[in-house]
């Protein structure tokens, strides 16, 4: 066990690769070798590491990374020369600081930015992939704003969490930039994430309590007081003893405990609510707070009419997809990425309809084109951020049919003049939501599915919305605004 508070920096000499494991020797340890032997554990830059061999001539540990190390965390990225923290276990008699860490590596994330923050501190905000280890399906699961959070082995607190955008901030002063590897790193840089060990026990609690029908039985949404303090009592008497004497101790720590308890709990409370015992509640967002999102490059969840496909797409406009977007979308729908356009557009790119009006039996009549991928700057098209290229290229009015390779990973659809009004299909709503936006008027949509592959309904569609923060709006709705707000040539 670790605190996240950094002894030492130290410099990566080497990095071998051998048959079964590679090799790390780390320098530069001269205040850590004094009273480490070999077979100790050291967290280094969040990972923690056997000490295979001391060298106290030059100060350095050695340690032997197997591929599931590498694999997991950001460590085979290190150089001769990069910089890593160091800290060594915890011992009966050392002083507490920080929060507890494992030094068992969650995720990792990428920084996204880095702010100066006036006076004198820097805010980084880093994104965090979707889905992490099999036992960690969703990391932001723990991610709250006040909370602790480990970056490379540094104990920091969260400022603040997006959801939706995967995206998370930590501010730094001086002093922690000074005696850390994070005042060196660079945008783009991978850093080792591991989240606060109590927010792991509090679901597994939580968890169980709502498969016991314990806690939390209510159809709300909005977890009662006495809910949360019952989750809260379970979760503190489920930490083992020193976890537990730590957390009632600190009111950091107690707050965060509480934060991701409130957080757990809404979280069960909505998969819980689609029953036919406690039917969904929910309202729909208005199409102006779609809209908004939409003009700023997010998700939205369209739903169509419950006698129609009942089904919703997450739609986005094409100029703003970004290969992280586009794995979102991949990961959570039927993954069949469809772009639709209008006529004009698809007459400027040469793409015809794979089958004539007369001659289409699909089951909405919905008119596919040919498909394509972008020739220049991608591979097979296939991938997340080939395809993401394809779809702003198609959007992009100076791309012309050369561009284009057929066939291809994407595939195009003919938009029906008028819209909504003339269509109550995704495809039209895609165009129509580009067109009110102001934004070129080429779309993304794919249907959203459920985790056993079957179609997600209204009711897992509002849980898939509250759980990541997307607006909900219905194709119903953009007929009633279409009707006041007019689109020329439309």
């Amino acid at each position: 066990m670790f605190t996240g508070i950094v002894e030492a920096l130290g410099t990566v000499g080497t990095l071998e690769a051998g048959v079964s494991t590679t090799a790390l020797v780390v320098r530069n340890c001269a205040t850590l070798v004094v009273d480490t032997k070999p077979g100790d554990s050291i967290n280094v830059n969040g990972v923690c590491l056997t000490v295979t061999k001391i060298n106290s001539a030059d100060a350095s540990f050695s340690f032997d990374l197997t591929p599931e190390t590498l694999r997991r965390t950001a460590l085979g990225s290190l150089k001769p020369g990069s910089l890593v923290n160091l800290e060594r276990a915890l011992t009966p008699g050392s002083r507490f600081g920080g929060h507890f860490v494992q030094g068992h590596v969650d995720t990792t994330a990428t920084i996204r930015s880095i702010r100066q923050e006036p006076p004198n501190s820097v805010e980084f905000t880093l994104y965090l992939p979707q889905t992490s280890t099999e036992q960690l399906a969703d990391a932001f699961t723990y991610i709250v704003p006040k909370g602790f959070i480990t970056l490379d082995g540094t104990s920091l607190t969260i400022i603040r969490a997006d959801a939706q955008a995967k995206e998370f901030s930590v501010m730094l002063v001086p002093y922690t930039l000074e005696h850390i590897n994070l005042g060196k790193l660079t945008v783009g840089d991978s850093v080792n994430v591991e989240v606060d060990v109590v927010g792991k026990y509090v679901e597994r609690v939580v968890r169980t309590l709502h498969s016991n029908g314990t806690g939390v039985t209510t159809a709300s949404s909005s977890p009662t007081s006495e809910q949360l303090a019952s989750a809260r009592q379970h979760a503190l008497g489920s930490l083992p003893d020193g976890v537990a004497g730590r957390v009632t101790g600190d009111e950091q720590a107690l707050k965060a405990l509480e934060a991701v308890v409130e957080k757990v709990v809404k979280m069960k409370l909505e998969e819980n609510e689609a029953t036919p015992e406690a039917p969904m509640k929910y309202e729909f967002d208005s199409i102006e707070e779609g809209l908004k999102d939409f003009t700023e490059g997010k998700f939205l969840v369209v739903v169509d009419d419950e006698d129609r496909e009942n089904e919703g797409d997450l739609i986005m406009a094409a100029e703003h997809m970004n290969p992280e977007k586009m794995a979102f979308l991949i990961r959570y729908s039927s993954g069949l990425v469809c772009a639709p356009m209008t006529t004009e557009r698809l007459e400027e790119l040469e793409l015809p309809l794979m089958v004539s009006k007369n001659d289409n039996k699909e089951y909405m009549g919905t008119a596919f084109t040919i498909t394509v991928d972008l020739i220049e700057g991608t591979t097979t098209g296939i991938s997340a951020a080939d395809r993401a290229a394809t779809v702003r290229a198609l959007a992009d009015p100076k791309k012309k049919p050369a561009d284009f390779a057929r066939p291809g990973h994407i595939l195009p659809l003919r938009a029906q003049r008028g819209g909504v009004l003339k269509r109550t299909g995704h495809t039209e709503a895609a165009v129509d939501l580009c067109k009110l936006s102001g934004l070129n008027p080429v779309g993304v949509i794919c249907e959203i599915v459920k985790d056993d592959g079957t179609m997600a309904r209204r009711d897992d569609l509002a849980v898939f919305a509250k759980k990541f923060g997307i607006k909900m709006i219905t194709i119903a709705d953009m007929v009633k605004y279409r009707l006041k707000h007019t689109l020329d040539g439309w």
